[in-house]
């Protein structure tokens, strides 16, 4: 049986976002979320940096939101510097 916790998801979305698979980045996401895994700070670094390497500026906008309006986690320097490459 496979266990993944936070640190792990995070590095699947990560290594897919710096790798430049945003689309296999956002499905490991929406994994993580079906698994109802909690994402961290860390987590949104990846899923920004993958909407960013797809073009998809109004998914990354509403990634930002959702990071702060649903999981209470405050946007940092990392968040917003994926935003400015959005």
């Amino acid at each position: 049986m496979i266990c993944r916790d936070t640190v792990t998801w995070n590095l699947i979305i990560s290594g897919f976002s710096h790798h430049g698979l945003g689309e296999d980045a956002l499905y490991m996401f929406q994994d993580m979320l079906a698994a109802k895994e909690q994402p961290s700070y860390v987590t949104f670094i990846g899923v920004l940096l993958a909407c960013g390497h797809l073009g998809r500026i109004e998914e990354g906008f509403y990634y930002l939101q959702h990071l702060m309006r649903d999981f209470g986690l405050e946007p940092g320097l990392e968040h917003y510097t994926c935003v400015v490459g959005l």
